[in-house]
């Protein structure tokens, strides 16, 4: 059976490089599983919603907003239909200094 590109990516214990860009196409999905990775990921949806919710609270991103999503932070992703989301995840001595809580950004 094939895995997700999504199910790849939690596979590694590393990044291939220090920020490493990342595509999917959804369908209506729900990642029903909270996980956390020890990199940052800054995502967007060029189209549908993306629904990520933390500890810290729920962050709703439409086409041209996004989510920060700091290293370690537990998180659970949802999508609207059709969802087709970017992401960077960046290692965080790319970043230092710039982790913080999640966020929304317009």
């Amino acid at each position: 059976m094939l895995s997700t590109p999504s199910e790849e990516l939690a596979g590694l214990a590393a990044l291939p490089r220090s920020i490493f860009g990342h595509a999917e196409s959804v369908a209506n999905r729900a990642l029903g599983y909270r996980h956390a990775h020890p990199w940052v990921q800054f995502a967007y949806a060029v189209a549908g919603v993306l629904d990520v919710r933390t500890d810290a609270g729920r962050f709703i991103a439409p086409p041209q907003r996004a989510v920060w999503i700091p290293a370690g932070v537990e998180h659970q992703v949802r999508c609207s239909a059709d969802t087709e989301i970017r992401s960077l995840y960046i290692e965080p001595a790319a970043l230092p200094g710039a982790q913080g809580a999640a966020a929304y950004l317009p």
